[in-house]
């Protein structure tokens, strides 16, 4: 994977993207576009060159890259739903999955705290498995989270996080009951990646019309 560090080189020298577009004359929707999708916008060589003279970098100091891409998907069957994340380094896929669970009270302290203070029409969704002992069990995604730039953790917690919106959708395949027409907080919490943040375990809360959701993924296929 590659990414380019605009946003944090700018973070780093206090600039703003009015400061690039007035010093380089790069229009301010290609800066935007750099900054906003750092892992899937193109730079062309002239915007390269431009940004690399005005922040007196290299192109090197411009990307960041790990050796290897990972994908992402999710598998429902009757009696389980699992987030599979495949590694593709060196011409050999590293295939790693997670168990998804859904309200449950066992494994997850986030449904117990919403449900203790009475909050409604919620659902939350536990990737991994956690134990008594420590926040996450050790698995080869969680180490791969730990090792690699900030840049590619949000990578990984975004495409995560994308995915699994979907699941929420299949009211059918997972037994749920959500009114259509109703607002439904998504609260994402991860056995893995987590541990150096305090263990806070809510990290993500989607509120959005159901409606609009459903527009949202459209790439996932269920086996």
């Amino acid at each position: 994977m590659i990414a380019n560090k605009l946003n944090v080189l700018l973070a780093e020298r206090q600039l703003t993207i009015k400061d690039v577009v007035d010093g380089t004359e790069i229009s301010r929707g290609t800066i935007s576009n750099l900054i906003n999708k750092n892992t899937t916008s193109n730079v062309n060589l002239d915007t390269l060159n431009k940004i690399c003279m005005f922040l007196k970098i290299s192109p090197s100091d411009f990307f960041d890259f790990v050796p290897y891409d990972l994908e992402f998907n999710v598998e429902v069957s009757e009696i389980d739903i699992i987030l599979r994340t495949l590694k593709r380094q060196n011409n050999i896929v590293n295939d790693m999955t997670d168990d998804i669970h859904i309200n449950d009270t066992e494994e997850s302290s986030l449904y117990r705290n919403l449900e203790a203070r009475n909050v409604k029409n919620f659902l939350v969704f536990t990737v991994g498995e956690f134990n008594h002992h420590k926040h996450c069990l050790d698995s080869e995604i969680n180490k791969i989270y730990e090792d690699i730039p900030l840049i590619f953790r949000k990578f990984i917690e975004d495409k995560t996080l994308q995915t699994l919106e979907f699941i929420a959708l299949d009211s059918k395949n997972l037994h749920i009951n959500l009114d259509s027409d109703s607002d439904t907080a998504f609260y994402f919490e991860f056995s893995w990646g987590y541990t150096k943040k305090n263990y806070k375990e809510l990290k993500n809360d989607v509120k959005m019309n159901y409606k609009e959701l459903s527009q949202k993924i459209n790439y996932i296929s269920y086996s």
